[in-house]
Formats: structure tokens, C-alpha cells, sequence
């Protein structure tokens, strides 16, 4: 038997690289939008509440320090990583119809999970050396009080990062529903959930009743946007 005749194809042998590549790389996308969204659901429930109606305290944070400096920081992480992907996704299915509506979102999105994510390490870090027992205790507090005053600069790149994923996510929301691309339920929940996070309480049990369809959403944002990959 000649060499040639059992060589591939160049033709074929080069169209099958970028398919195989294609879907393993969306494989990998639908993986970390499936495990950020169960892992943004945990955020939620254990998620620290304030322990002075909407304020934090030194009494409150000090005990639990590491944990919250921990928590808030993969909290961030897990935020940044998971709109990231959702977004790639989002794109995939919006290549033509929509596309305009579906870059204006992704890019709201990705904007705003910096900045989410940024504030986030930075009120992490505050409160964490704020109630560090290298300071004294009413040093510690007082410290704790000014930051808990200081509202703008605390909360002044988190919240608008929140915003601008919201409403990202609702021009991403708008892009599916005109490509058709998903059941029209998903871009309805989509939009209608991440608008409802910004008015109702996300942590403890409660929360999963807001964050539940967010994750719900968003993984069947990842799953047809791998089965476009399985398709090729």
C-alpha cells in the first residue's frame, strides 16, 4: 500500500482542527458558566448579611475577618470570570441578527465586571485590616464606623459595576430574543432576573429565589451556545 494512499486529505485533515478546536473550547466556556453560576448561588447564601441594618460593624466583621476577606474575594473572582463567559456566549449566538444589541451588552458586561470585581477586593481588604488585632479596638472601630460613612468612595465602583451588568445583560437579553437563538424564554428571564437583583435581597435563602433564575438563565445561555459548536 502506497504512503499516499493512506495519508488524509490536507483539505480535510485542516477543516477538522478548527471544528475539534471550536468545540472544546466552547466545552470549556459551558463548563465555567455552569460551575460560576452554582458557585454565584453559594456566594449568595453564605454570603455575610450586614449586621447593623444596611452596615457593617466592627463587632460584626472582626470574628469572621478571614473568612470575609476569603469569601468577598472569590466572590469577585467568581463574578468577573462568570460574566466574562456568559458573554463570549451570548456573542456566539448573536452573529448577525441582534449582533449590535449583543456587542453593546457584552461590553457593558465586561466593563462592569471589572469594576464589580475591583470594588469588591477593595471592601474586602478594607474591613479586613480594619479589624486586624494588630489595632487596638477602639482604633479598629472607629476605622470601621469611617468606612461605614463613607458610602461613595465604600460602594462608589461596585455599584455601578452592578449596574452595567445589569443592564448589559438586558442588551444581551434583547440581541437573543431578535436572533432567535434560544427559546424565547431564556432572554426573558435573563433580562427580567438581573434587573430584579438590583432591588431585592440577594443573600442568605431568601436570595435564592432572586439568584436562582440568573443561574437557570445563564446556563442555558452556555448550553446552546455549545450545541452550535456540536453542530459544526
Amino acid at each position: 500500500m502506497s504512503q499516499q494512499s493512506v495519508m488524509p486529505a490536507p483539505g480535510a485533515a485542516a477543516e477538522r482542527a478548527p471544528r475539534t478546536t471550536v468545540r472544546s473550547r466552547m466545552t470549556l466556556l459551558f463548563a465555567v458558566i455552569v460551575l460560576t453560576s452554582v458557585a454565584g448561588l453559594a456566594v449568595g447564601l453564605w454570603y455575610p448579611a450586614p449586621d447593623a441594618g444596611d452596615r457593617y460593624t466592627y463587632a460584626g466583621v472582626q470574628p469572621i475577618r478571614d473568612f470575609w476577606w476569603a469569601w468577598h474575594v472569590f466572590a469577585g473572582v467568581n463574578l468577573v470570570v462568570g460574566v466574562t463567559a456568559l458573554a463570549l456566549a451570548g456573542l456566539r449566538l448573536v452573529p448577525s441578527r441582534g449582533a449590535v444589541w449583543g456587542t453593546v451588552g457584552a461590553s457593558m458586561m465586561w466593563l462592569g465586571a471589572g469594576l464589580y470585581g475591583v470594588g469588591l477586593g477593595g471592601l474586602a481588604t478594607a474591613y479586613h485590616y480594619a479589624t486586624s488585632p494588630v489595632l487596638d479596638r477602639a482604633s479598629g472601630m472607629a476605622l470601621v464606623e469611617a468606612l461605614g460613612t463613607d458610602f461613595a468612595r465604600l460602594y462608589g465602583i461596585v455599584l455601578p459595576g452592578a449596574l452595567l451588568v445589569a443592564l448589559g445583560t438586558v442588551a444581551l437579553s434583547v440581541a437573543l430574543w431578535r436572533a432567535r437563538t434560544v427559546p424565547r424564554w431564556v432572554p426573558i428571564v435573563a433580562g427580567i432576573s438581573i434587573l430584579a437583583t438590583l432591588v431585592v435581597e440577594t443573600s442568605g435563602p431568601a436570595g435564592l429565589l432572586a439568584e436562582g433564575p440568573v443561574a437557570i438563565s445563564s446556563v442555558a445561555i452556555g448550553w446552546h451556545a455549545w450545541r452550535t459548536s456540536a453542530r459544526a
